[in-house]
């Protein structure tokens, strides 16, 4: 039987995401590198993904050690709610792209 997501463990960590300097500065380079791949037309929605997981797995380190138990891993986000975590940023990222509000970031 597959244990359902921890839904708010997901929104925990894309607010942890959001909101912590160091967290969102890499946010900030990945979506700089996502938009370069939309001017130039090779963008892949599944693939951006992957990119913003590597983000989440990040994240829900520097969560544990700074706000859980201190120690390294990834406490109370299992792998799918990192997956999940990294889909809702990745779907949110496009969104704003497509409106044009990551532009001043290649200007």
């Amino acid at each position: 039987m597959k244990r359902e997501i921890d839904t708010p463990a997901v929104d925990e960590l894309v607010l942890y995401c959001d909101n912590t300097e160091h967290v969102y500065n890499r946010f900030l380079a990945i979506a700089r590198n996502l938009l370069r791949k939309m001017r130039k037309g090779t963008y892949d929605h599944k693939r951006a993904a992957k990119a913003f997981r590597h983000l989440t797995d990040d994240a829900a380190r520097s969560y544990n050690t700074e706000l859980g138990t201190g120690k390294g891993g990834y406490g109370c986000f299992g792998p799918r709610e990192r997956q999940a975590a990294a889909e809702e940023i990745r779907d949110s990222f496009a969104a704003e792209a497509k409106l044009g509000n990551y532009d001043h970031l290649l200007a």
